[in-house]
């Protein structure tokens, strides 16, 4: 019984390897036709990448000239991410002034249990 199983199963992968082999075969002519269509997504996300960093140059500009317009400009996201952290910098420095008194109770939650 054991044999019939492995003969299937060897004549299974022998199938499986013709019709892998088969398959590799039509790649090639497949490529050309999907590069063309690689192509024209590269393209579009190359120019979706383009208005995106185009809108991130916008608002570093605004940033500059609204919040600091006596400061010298940074340019390129490095400018635009440490101006942002260093105007959250200089927002709250007396962030620590108050202080709140806790009463604390005397019951222990044995006591609450036997109750």
């Amino acid at each position: 019984m054991l044999e019939e199983i492995q003969a299937i199963g060897l004549v299974g992968l022998v199938v499986a390897h013709s019709i892998l082999i088969r398959g590799c075969f039509g790649i090639r002519e497949s490529i050309p036709l999907q590069s063309g269509v690689i192509s024209k997504k590269i393209d579009r996300t190359a120019d979706l990448l383009d208005e995106m960093a185009q809108i991130i140059a916008d608002f570093a500009d605004g940033v500059q000239t609204v919040n600091q317009p006596n400061t010298q400009p940074m340019n390129g996201l490095g400018g635009l991410l440490s101006q942002i952290l260093m105007r959250n910098q200089t927002q709250g420095l007396n962030h620590a002034e108050t202080q709140t008194e806790w009463s604390l109770s005397t019951e222990s939650p044995q006591n609450k249990n036997e109750a």
